[in-house]
């Protein structure tokens, strides 16, 4: 069931009209349209000086996955996890379409 959706989410990030989104819209709306969640949260452990501080966000898609990202701001960091949840399920979708089934969801 979680390779279906991870292939129904993949469909809908490979349609001329979403490219031009930016990863976090793109990565709720697919979630929504497949029925799961996306959800932000900010790890507490910044890294670095005072001044050049290093922010942590994890997103989770339902039990789908589960990326983390980082950026000198929040934003940053929020849109870096959404691209490395995105680029997952593109890379997902690419390896194990030859037999259904054999995707392995890989909670990191």
């Amino acid at each position: 069931m979680a390779d279906s959706k991870l292939r129904e989410i993949n469909e809908i990030l490979c349609a001329p009209e979403n490219r031009s989104k930016n990863p976090v819209s793109l990565l709720m709306e697919a979630a929504a349209q497949v029925g799961e969640t996306a959800s932000f949260n900010f790890v507490d452990d910044t890294l670095g000086l005072s001044n050049l501080k290093i922010f942590t966000c994890e997103v989770k898609v339902g039990r789908l996955l589960k990326r983390s990202g980082s950026g000198q701001n929040k934003k940053a960091a929020k849109a870096n996890a959404a691209e490395q949840a995105l680029e997952f399920v593109r890379n997902s979708v690419g390896v194990s379409g030859n037999s259904p089934g054999s995707l392995e969801v890989s909670l990191v």
